[in-house]
């Protein structure tokens, strides 16, 4: 939901699992690990998380395969493509510890603020 629009009214969650479960006929007894109440709010339970702004020019792209050495150069000349057509910058690919393939992210420190910014 985007900020300032208007948020549906939900339903409880208790209500939605017994629905489901009469509409599809499954057994009674999962409503028993089900919470009747409306829960905690999420800042009650923990702190919310602050966006860290101590790198701004700094772009964390995550999701990437993990790849061996043998794939390292390709997967790297692919993201040469895609990010520097942002702007100047240094890319770190890290290795998983025992070196033998990346972790699956690359960092992209841009030369400029309002690249990392694009």
């Amino acid at each position: 939901v985007r900020p300032g629009s208007v948020r549906p009214q939900a339903m409880a969650i208790y209500d939605l699992v017994q629905s489901q479960i009469e509409e599809e006929d499954l057994p009674q007894q999962l409503l028993d690990f089900v919470s009747e109440g409306e829960g905690e709010e999420l800042d009650s339970i923990e702190a919310p998380v602050k966006l860290d702004a101590s790198f701004p020019n700094t772009v964390v792209i995550v999701g990437l395969p993990k790849v061996g050495k043998e794939k390292y150069d390709k997967l790297m000349n692919v993201l040469n493509k895609l990010i520097d057509k942002y702007g100047a910058n240094d890319k770190l690919m890290p290795m998983n510890p025992e070196g033998t393939a990346t972790e699956g992210c690359v960092i992209a420190t841009f030369k400029l603020l309002t690249d990392a910014e694009t």
